[in-house]
């Protein structure tokens, strides 16, 4: 299964979507934020970003772009629990909000894994 890369600055989401992603058979890593994402990047390359929009010190838009700036061009879903109209989340492979649903959350990533948009 493939691995993937959950950025969450909020210990408890992190974890859940952890769980929830191990449980469906993914290696998952996780960490707190941007910085830490990017280290990461540098050891391991997984096959999808799953990030937290909202964010200190690096939001999940910056850390879009700084991914596709240093040349990885794996999936990258955003999730928040503010709203954004559709064009402020255009540029990721998915958006989950919060709170989120299960279904909701697995078919996103399954979807953006074989390079399908969910709506």
């Amino acid at each position: 299964m493939p691995h993937l890369l959950v950025v969450d600055d909020d210990d408890m989401v992190r974890s859940i979507v952890e769980r929830i992603l191990v449980a469906k058979g993914h290696t998952v890593s996780a960490v707190a934020g941007g910085a830490e994402a990017l280290a990461l990047l540098m050891q391991q390359t997984p096959e999808m970003i799953l990030s937290d929009i909202d964010m200190p010190e690096m939001d999940g838009h910056e850390l879009f772009r700084e991914v596709r700036l240093r040349g990885f061009g794996m999936p990258f879903v955003a999730m928040s629990g503010h709203r954004f109209a559709p064009e402020k989340t255009a540029e990721f492979d998915g958006f989950i909000g919060k709170p989120f649903q299960l279904p909701h959350l697995i078919e996103t990533v399954e979807h953006a894994l074989v390079g399908q948009a969910v709506a």
